[in-house]
């Protein structure tokens, strides 16, 4: 048996993620072909890459998930077998974990629901939350590697680049719990980088 890849998505319910995940499905199935995908080209064609049957799919969302089927038909991807990976993609989004809102900003948190958002008034309670994520879809899914992608929604910039040039900076900013400095996109990306995923 080979290795098996955990993707996990920052937003995950979103239209970018539910769209990704069913076209991963799809290809995997052999319904498509991976039309237009770089890795599938002759210049990538000597790199090894998992298969896409080879990758098992979860993640974080501040929101209820939409109807998979409602998104996909939205895209006229009109298929038979779409509403099959509809509920495929609708199971997967069903076991996500709650989001992190920590200064996500108020046109974020208007559009997050509180029964999504895991709540709290710490950094490191929250990195450790979704180091914690993070090693339980691993375990439930055994899974070898996982990474992490971001496709939330944009974050308002952060006041200040430069607590973000090393990483004396960023443990700093976790260890005095410096909330008003970061955005929940650092969360995730200190937490799975610090977890060893890729991000």
């Amino acid at each position: 048996m080979g290795v098996k890849y955990g993707v996990m998505f920052v937003g995950l319910c979103g239209h970018l993620s539910t769209t990704a995940v069913a076209g991963a499905i799809a290809i995997g199935k052999g319904l498509c072909p991976p039309t237009g995908m770089i890795s599938e080209t002759e210049p990538a064609a000597h790199v090894k890459l998992a298969g896409f049957n080879d990758l098992v799919f979860g993640g974080w969302d501040i929101r209820p998930c939409y109807d998979p089927w409602m998104v996909l038909n939205e895209l006229n991807l009109m298929h038979d077998d779409l509403k099959r990976i509809a509920r495929e993609v609708e199971a997967i989004q069903s076991k996500m974990f709650p989001g992190i809102l920590l200064n996500a900003g108020d046109a974020i948190r208007n559009i997050a629901d509180a029964r999504h958002e895991f709540e709290t008034d710490s950094l490191d309670a929250a990195v450790l939350r979704v180091k914690n994520d993070i090693n339980r879809f691993k375990l439930e899914n055994s899974v070898d590697k996982v990474i992490v992608i971001n496709v939330a929604s944009t974050e308002p910039p952060v006041p200040d680049m430069d607590d973000f040039s090393s990483l004396e900076k960023l443990d700093s900013l976790i260890r005095d719990n410096r909330i008003d400095k970061i955005r929940p996109g650092f969360v995730y990306a200190y937490a799975a980088i610090d977890a060893g995923c890729a991000y």
